[in-house]
């Protein structure tokens, strides 16, 4: 049970939405008893206004998530700062952002008399009081205090309570058919603070503990997944680990081998310069002996032709030297050049090749020596000189052998290399290392089970004590049906009933479903055979399904009311869902609820609109009063737009119509 607010009066100060007339500047509303209507065209702040009045109140807090479609049994209703944008409502509807506006609502609480004031800029907090006292002027303060005074447990169970009972706002749940907000909304309406507060605190712990258990299983799932391709890693590791002792056995003997070439390759290229330097020596010694055996032979051929003239010698000096025929001019056959050359060697006559004596050349040497001495020598130096190209050459293949080993070698070194670094990689991770991953995911595995079994059993223990709870909101149960029959007759053709029908729900998404307290709806209608549940909004008409969540609202309101029952129900725009032949029924029921109770507030937004619904609603609701008397002139008040400016006066006459309407019986 619960004190709802009784909305006494709003003031409106320096705010341009709402600049008032000359003689009553700003907007000023007392909430009598009964109806107060606010009527004005579209864009003169009606909504604005409703949104103001539940802002003074829960101030700049708000739910994450309450506007989405989010079930309210699993949301966290813990208070949220609102957003900068969201803070700025009313300055984005003020020229001059509000600086220095602000309103000021008076409302009862119980017997205590509350003044909430508020900067519109910021919604920051100007002034709280109860009962004429002013209290200290922190959010802190006003919300230990209000609650105190509401019986609830938290500023979240205080916007729960506004926005889904006090206040009817266009964009709302239909909680007749949302068991999961019926769900909160009765643990807070029907249960003491302090039990309401355990069983959100409850449902908060199981939240988290399960958010954090299921966050912890997917990480442990993450890690099994880890730890089983390392212990794949392992089982092929034995055949990597030989290859890899295999490979790298081999690359050291190839570094010996290699540094062994290199060696070699140095002193060969040593020996091969030596042989080189050997081999331009005797070439050089054989030129020379070369050039000093053509001069020999010279001398022969002039000492063969000592009574001749120096043509025979020089045509035979030629043939000799040249290889050229003087006589004929034809290159010699090297047959003549042997024969004349082996005939002045062996001192025989260089014509006929007659043998003489060796006395018959006398003084034919050449430094000293004779021809055949020199031709001896060249001979030998020519086989010399062969030799040393030989040794050259040998030299040269040895070198180019070692060379092209040492390349091989550096190939086959690169490639293994390249394999043994491959082979690195596919090793598992340090034995040690692995065991403290596998210990470490133990670890983690354990801490879920830990984390399972605690979730287990505050689920069970919460279940048990829902259950409990359960017996004290079902003792509301009858009186909240008989009220709702009462609203809802006034409203439906149809028989309709309330119907006491808890509902299963998982807290979380884990463990097992807990027994929560619900209400159902049982109707009559043309396609059926008696009452029939209507478990979806889809299984009413458009107007049927408003009135039936507004019934429902109403009772909840009535049976839980801690203070005679008082309680105010503000209500944005009603005529936008309803037909004609439903308007004259509902201006009944929400009549009924205004007058119902003699402290109860019923506050209405309305278009300037035809039809009997708002006539008939001001009729209704307060008979014994002028029906100006509790209606507010937007268009008096609020700044007019521009289409309001340009049909100032068809706006009025049909205001006027609407309250001459109201004064027929």
């Amino acid at each position: 049970m619960i004190n709802f607010p009784v909305l006494s009066s709003l003031d409106v100060d320096d705010f341009g939405l709402f600049p008032g007339t000359p003689d009553a500047p700003g907007l000023h509303v007392a909430f009598d008893h009964g109806l107060t209507l606010f009527l004005g065209a579209n864009g003169l702040g009606k909504s604005t206004l409703m949104q103001m009045l539940y802002r003074l109140m829960t101030g700049p807090f708000d739910i994450p998530g309450l506007d989405g479609s989010e079930s309210l049994g699993n949301i966290n209703t813990r208070h949220t700062p609102l957003s900068p944008a969201k803070r700025a409502l009313f300055a984005n509807r003020d020229a001059k952002g509000a600086r220095s506006a602000s309103a000021t609502l008076k409302l009862s609480v119980g017997v205590h008399k509350v003044v909430i004031q508020r900067r519109l800029s910021d919604l920051s907090l100007l002034d709280f009081q109860i009962d004429d006292t002013r209290q200290p002027v922190t959010e802190q303060h006003y919300e230990a205090r209000f609650l105190n005074l509401l019986g609830l447990g938290s500023l979240g169970d205080l916007i729960l309570l506004l926005r889904h009972i006090v206040f009817y706002f266009e964009e709302r749940r239909s909680l007749i058919w949302d068991p999961s907000a019926q769900r909160q909304l009765l643990r807070l309406l029907f249960l003491p603070p302090g039990v309401a507060g355990s069983w959100l605190s409850q449902e908060r712990t199981i939240l988290e503990l399960d958010s954090r258990m299921r966050n912890l299983r997917a990480a442990v799932s993450k890690e099994e997944e880890v730890a089983s391709r390392a212990a794949a890693t392992v089982e092929t590791a034995t055949s990597t680990r030989t290859e890899l002792v295999t490979l790298e056995m081999l690359q050291l003997q190839e570094e010996e081998r290699r540094d062994a070439l290199e060696a070699r390759m140095a002193e060969l290229d040593t020996f091969r310069q030596g042989l080189r330097l050997e081999l331009l020596k005797v070439e050089q010694q054989a030129d020379s002996h070369q050039r000093e055996y053509e001069r020999a032979k010279l001398a022969v051929i002039r000492a063969s032709f000592p009574k001749s003239s120096d043509t025979t010698a020089f045509l035979l000096a030629r043939l000799l030297s040249d290889r050229h025929c003087l006589v004929c001019g034809h290159a010699a056959p090297e047959e003549a050049v042997t024969t004349y050359t082996t005939r002045a060697a062996e001192h025989d006559c260089l014509i006929c090749g007659t043998a003489l004596q060796p006395d018959s050349f006398p003084g034919v040497e050449f430094a000293g020596r004779s021809l055949e001495l020199i031709t001896s020598e060249l001979s030998a130096l020519q086989q010399q000189q062969s030799a040393a190209r030989d040794n050259v050459a040998q030299a040269e293949e040895d070198y180019l052998a070692a060379a092209k080993e040492l390349v091989h070698l550096a190939t086959s070194y690169e490639q293994r290399a390249l394999r043994i670094s491959q082979l690195i990689k596919q090793l598992p991770p340090d034995e040690h290392d692995r065991r403290e991953q596998l210990d470490g995911l133990s670890a983690l595995k354990r801490r879920v089970a830990e984390m399972k079994d605690e979730l287990t059993q505050r689920q069970e223990e919460f279940s048990s004590f829902v259950q409990g709870e359960n017996r004290k909101i079902n003792h509301f149960s009858e009186s909240i049906k008989a009220s709702f029959g009462e609203y809802a007759s006034g409203f439906l053709i149809e028989e309709c009933e309330l119907t006491w029908a808890p509902y299963s729900a998982r807290v979380g998404q884990t463990g097992e479903a807990v027994s929560f307290p619900a209400f159902g709806l049982e109707m009559t209608g043309a396609d059926f055979v008696g009452a029939t549940r209507r478990s979806s909004p889809d299984q009413v008409s458009e107007s049927q399904r408003e009135f039936i969540d507004l019934a429902f609202r109403m009772a909840l309101m009535e049976v839980s009311s801690a203070h005679q029952g008082a309680s105010s129900l503000l209500i944005d725009a009603p005529e936008s869902s309803l037909d004609a032949v439903f308007s004259n029924r509902a201006a009944m029921v929400l009549a009924r609820f205004a007058t119902r109770k003699s402290a109860n507030r019923l506050v209405i937004t309305s278009n300037l609109v035809e039809g009997a619904l708002v006539p008939d609603l001001i009729r209704l609701s307060k008979a014994d009063r002028e029906p100006s008397n509790h209606v507010v002139d937007l268009l008096r008040i609020a700044t007019p737009t521009a289409a309001v400016r340009s049909h100032m006066a068809e706006y009025h006459q049909v205001y006027e119509r609407i309250l001459e309407a109201a004064l027929d019986e």
